[in-house]
């Protein structure tokens, strides 16, 4: 299949299959320079430079519509929904303070997270105006 390769911030290689003339984008990180290559190993394929590292690729299943990209999460995935073609995903870990109450609690200072991380520590805790008895020793 002859194809033409075209190099910007995303490669994009331009085919014709089955008659039909197609666009579609590589998978790939951004390529500063291509050529054709071929060997007994890969006999259809391109040889690159990407980030100064020399790439040999090939292209498989094209035709095929699928492209994929790696975005990095700060937390848990927890929901996926499409709105208005673009993929939205939830995001949110157990015990977590956003970036404000993080800020928030910073400036209390060290006790207030301490306290804050460990609720369940019963320290300081006041029930009806009387404080709350210590919590039991563990058992031995």
């Amino acid at each position: 299949i002859s194809a033409v390769l075209a190099l910007s911030s995303r490669g994009w290689l331009s085919y014709a299959l089955h008659g039909k003339h197609l666009m579609t984008p590589l998978s790939y990180e951004a390529l500063d320079f291509a050529a054709t290559f071929g060997s007994e190993q890969c006999p259809e394929g391109l040889v690159a430079i990407a980030q100064n590292t020399l790439r040999i690729l090939t292209v498989d299943r094209l035709g095929d519509l699928f492209n994929s990209s790696v975005i990095p999460l700060r937390y848990t995935a927890r929901k996926m929904c499409p709105v208005a073609g673009d993929l939205l995903i939830i995001e949110s870990d157990h015990n977590e303070y956003n970036e404000a109450e993080r800020n928030a609690l910073a400036a209390l200072g060290p006790e207030a997270m301490a306290a804050q991380q460990n609720p369940s520590s019963g320290a300081g805790m006041e029930l009806d105006g009387q404080a709350a008895p210590p919590p039991p020793p563990p058992p031995s």
